[in-house]
């Protein structure tokens, strides 16, 4: 294997690929991904594709495959995660950036209980989109993720090989698995991952205001329970989501996470630890976490 690491726009970006003859194109390939996914949704810019939907208020837009397939997973990861992870999240994020509570609230928090718009409120249809004039997208959630499984699924495709990407916490990979796996650093702690995907989620990322996890229900950062939640899941967007959500929902993480199958790790503000599912799936592959302390009993989620 070999290794290629840089920063883009303030990202961590690592490339790990099976085959050292095919570092340089998989780079060269990862950079371009990343440079149009900057143009497809990149936030603070005014000449996004995103933006043009914005300006639409409200009328179908025709948009490229690459928003179509990050809408699709953004929209997908709405429903696994029961609404916890959902792109219409855009206003409540922009009250907090600028500090403004008094910006506009749209939806009924009464009537809906929720703080402004709704994921099943955006029409996504073969290339066409549709968003509610009173809605602000926010992808944020699931683009890195989204952007790494899509350049490790195009590096395999394209050079037959394993290839592994990684973009700050999330990490993703594809095609041929090395016999020992696919060596992962979480918080300096290392896992040899075997297959699928990888990615973290901090109830503890606030700076700057709206950067982190909102609460779609009341438009506010959860109560800081978790300091990092990693979750191993079969793609990289539905392990962002569900390392997201489980920052979310607090002490209810654990039993819901344990109820889905998945394999995950979180560890409280306070250092306790709690793993979720097996790790070692893999022949040879090192367990990840040994089990923490027991948290205390899972209690209902204020909404």
């Amino acid at each position: 294997m070999r290794t290629a690491r840089w920063a883009y726009r303030g990202t961590a970006v690592r490339v790990t690929v099976t085959d050292p003859a095919d570092l340089t194109g998989a780079r060269r390939l990862v950079t371009t991904e990343l440079s149009a996914m900057t143009r497809v949704c990149s936030p603070g810019r005014t000449d996004t594709e995103l933006s043009q939907v914005h300006r639409a208020a409200g009328r179908p837009v025709r948009i490229s495959s690459r928003l179509t397939g990050l809408l699709r997973a953004a929209l997908g990861c709405a429903a696994l995660t029961d609404g916890d992870v959902d792109p219409t999240v855009g206003m409540a994020i922009l009250r907090l950036r600028l500090q403004r509570p008094w910006l506009p609230r749209y939806g009924s928090s009464i009537e809906t209980g929720r703080a402004d718009g709704d994921w099943r409120s955006v029409v996504l249809r073969t290339g066409w989109l549709t968003v509610p004039a009173s809605v602000v997208l926010d992808l944020g959630a699931v683009t890195r993720a989204y952007t790494a499984q899509r350049c490790a699924d195009l590096l395999a495709a394209r050079y037959g090989n394993g290839a592994l990407v990684g973009l700050g916490r999330c990490v993703a990979t594809a095609g041929l698995l090395p016999a020992e796996g696919w060596p992962v650093s979480l918080d300096g702690e290392r896992i040899m991952l075997a297959g699928a995907a990888v990615a973290t989620s901090s109830g503890l990322d606030r700076d700057p205001p709206g950067s982190g996890i909102i609460d779609p229900r009341t438009g506010r950062p959860p109560e800081p329970l978790w300091a990092s939640v990693s979750v191993v899941a079969t793609g990289c967007a539905a392990a962002k989501a569900l390392s997201a959500a489980a920052v979310l929902r607090g002490y209810d993480a654990v039993p819901w996470l344990e109820s889905l199958g998945v394999a995950a790790r979180l560890v409280t503000v306070d250092g306790t630890r709690k793993s979720v599912g097996a790790w070692a799936e893999w022949p040879g592959t090192w367990p990840a976490w040994h089990p923490g302390p027991t948290l205390p009993p899972a209690r209902p989620r204020h909404s």
